[in-house]
C-alpha cells in the first residue's frame, strides 16, 4: 500500500540518505530508520521549509543549539544508535520507542534538553570507541553549557518545575553516573526529587506526560541506589577501617555468619570492616529470602536491599582497594537479581550502560592481587553476565563475556568446578538454574563457532 504521505515517498528517502552518506560515509542509513527520522521531525511545524523536499525543515541547520559537524554526528548516533538501544525498554501503546516518537521531538523544541542529550550521546559515543569523554572539548562543552542553563532555570519558581527542566536534570544524572562520579549523581537525583515535589508530582494525562513519569521512575529506581542527600565534609572525609590479625571477638562472630568464600577474602584483611558488616546485612536478607516457599515475602525485604544498594553506592566504598571495589561491583548486581528472582524487577533502560561498564570493567582486569582474590572476581564476572542475559532487553555482550572468562580463567572451563566456586559465595538454587542455563548457552555458541571456523 502506497503512503499517502508524499513527504515520505521514496524519493525523498532517497534523497535523505544520499546527503548523509556524503555527510557521513562511513555509516549505513536503512529505509526505516530514515523514515522513522521524517517522521519524527515533521511533528515541528514552526520551523521553516527545507530543500530537501517541500514539507520538512533541515534537520542539521534547524536545531535549538547552534550547530556543527560533532552536534550532526551526534545526532546521527542518538538516533541510530542510541535510541533504539535503550527506547524500547520505555515503551507503552502507539509508541514502541518513545525516545524517538515523543521525547526526541520534543527535545528539538528545548534548547536545554536537547543539549542534555548531546552531551549524554556524545558521552555514550566516546565510551564506544574507548576514548575518555573527560579529555573531549566539545563534550565539555556541551555539558557545561547544559549546567549553566539548568543553573539558571533553578532560580526562577516557574522554569524549575518544567518538563524541560527535569528531563535536563535526569540526563545529567545519567552522565555523571556513566562517568563514575557518584556524588555528583547523587545531587542531581536530590535536585529531580525536589523538583518533583515543588511540581506536586507528576501527571500521566498526555503521551508526553506519561513517558516523562515513565522516564522519572526509572530513573528513580535506578538511581535510587546513590545516596539520599550529598555527603558532608564529615561523612566524605571518613576512610574504611581495615583490620589487622588478630580480630576481635565481634568481627569473628560478624564472618562466621557470612559466605565461606567472602570470609576468606576478609582474613587477607583486603575487606573493610564496613564491607564485611555490609556482607553479614545482605546474608541476613538473603536467607529471609530463600526461605520455606510457603512463606509470602516480606515487602521490608526489598527496602532492605535498597538500602544496601544506598551503602555501596555511597563514595566511601568506592575509596577501596582493588579486589573491594571489584566485589562492590558484584555485590550491586546481585542486588538487582535478588529484584528480578524474588520481586520480579525488570532491568530496563539506563541500567544496561551501568552493567555494560561492569562487563568492560571485568574484561579489562587480572585479578591476581590476592589467593582469594580471583575467586571473588569468578562470582563478580558470574553475576554480571546472569543479569545481561536475563534483562528485558539482553545485549549479546554477555556471551563473549562468558567466553573470553573460559579462556582466561581456568575455574569457568568446567561447570562443576565453576559451581563448587560460585557456592562459597551469595548462591541460591535459581541463580544456579539461571547460570547453568546461560553457561550452556554460551559453550553451545563458541562450539557452533568452531565448527565453521575451525
Amino acid at each position: 500500500m502506497q503512503d499517502p504521505d508524499v513527504s515520505l515517498s521514496s524519493p525523498v528517502i532517497s534523497c535523505l540518505r544520499t546527503r548523509l552518506r556524503s555527510k557521513f560515509p562511513n555509516i549505513r542509513f536503512s529505509k526505516s530508520k530514515l523514515r522513522l527520522f521524517l517522521e519524527t521531525i515533521e511533528k515541528r511545524t514552526d520551523l521553516p521549509k527545507s530543500p530537501l523536499h517541500n514539507s520538512e525543515f533541515d534537520p542539521f541547520n534547524t536545531l535549538p543549539i547552534a550547530n556543527s559537524a560533532c552536534v550532526e554526528q551526534t545526532v546521527l548516533y542518538y538516533i541510530q544508535d542510541w535510541s533504539p538501544k535503550f527506547g524500547p525498554a520505555f515503551a507503552f501503546e502507539d509508541h514502541p520507542n518513545p525516545f524517538l516518537s515523543l521525547l526526541w521531538p520534543f527535545a528539538l523544541q528545548s534548547d536545554i534538553y536537547f543539549e542534555s542529550i548531546i552531551a549524554l550521546s556524545r558521552a555514550a559515543l566516546l565510551a564506544d570507541r574507548g576514548e575518555s569523554a573527560n579529555a573531549d572539548k566539545a563534550f565539555i562543552r556541551h555539558r557545561g553549557n547544559v549546567i549553566t542553563k539548568l543553573q539558571a532555570r533553578l532560580r526562577s519558581p516557574d522554569q524549575c518545575i518544567q518538563d524541560s527542566t527535569i528531563l535536563a536534570a535526569s540526563v545529567l544524572g545519567t552522565i555523571e553516573y556513566i562517568l563514575g562520579d557518584h556524588a555528583a549523581a547523587a545531587a542531581h537525583t536530590m535536585g529531580l526529587k525536589h523538583m518533583i515535589k515543588l511540581r506536586g508530582g507528576m501527571s500521566q494525562n498526555t503521551p508526553l506526560e506519561r513517558q516523562l513519569r515513565a522516564v522519572v521512575f526509572v530513573y528513580e529506581s535506578l538511581w535510587s541506589s546513590l545516596p539520599a542527600s550529598v555527603p558532608t565534609t564529615e561523612q566524605s572525609e571518613q576512610s574504611p577501617i581495615y583490620l589487622k590479625h588478630p580480630f576481635t571477638p565481634e568481627v569473628c562472630q560478624i564472618l562466621s555468619n557470612i559466605p565461606p568464600g567472602f570470609c576468606d577474602v576478609a582474613l587477607t584483611g583486603v575487606l573493610s570492616l564496613q564491607t564485611i558488616r555490609l556482607l553479614s546485612d545482605l546474608t541476613a536478607t538473603t536467607a529471609q529470602l530463600n526461605g520455606p516457599k510457603y512463606l509470602t515475602i516480606d515487602a521490608s525485604l526489598e527496602h532492605r536491599i535498597q538500602t544496601t544498594l544506598e551503602i555501596l553506592h555511597s563514595p566511601l566504598i568506592w575509596r577501596v582497594t582493588e579486589t573491594e571495589r571489584n566485589l562492590c561491583h558484584g555485590l550491586v548486581v546481585y542486588c538487582y537479581l535478588l529484584r528480578l528472582i524474588h520481586f520480579h524487577e525488570v532491568v530496563t533502560g539506563y541500567c544496561g550502560l551501568v552493567l555494560q561498564s561492569f562487563a568492560e570493567s571485568a574484561l579489562r582486569r587480572t585479578p591476581t592481587l590476592t589467593a582469594f582474590g580471583p575467586k571473588c572476581h569468578v562470582w563478580t564476572l558470574m553475576m554480571v553476565v546472569e543479569l545481561l542475559k536475563y534483562a528485558q532487553r539482553p545485549t549479546a555482550q554477555w556471551i563473549p563475556l562468558l567466553q573470553q572468562a573460559v579462556v582466561r580463567w581456568p575455574e569457568f572451563r568446567q561447570w562443576d568446578e565453576l559451581e563448587g566456586y560460585l557456592k562459597t559465595f551469595f548462591w541460591d538454587e535459581s541463580m544456579g538454574t539461571l547460570s547453568r542455563l546461560a553457561y550452556d548457552e554460551a559453550a553451545v555458541t563458541q562450539e557452533a563457532f568452531h565448527e565453521v571456523h575451525p
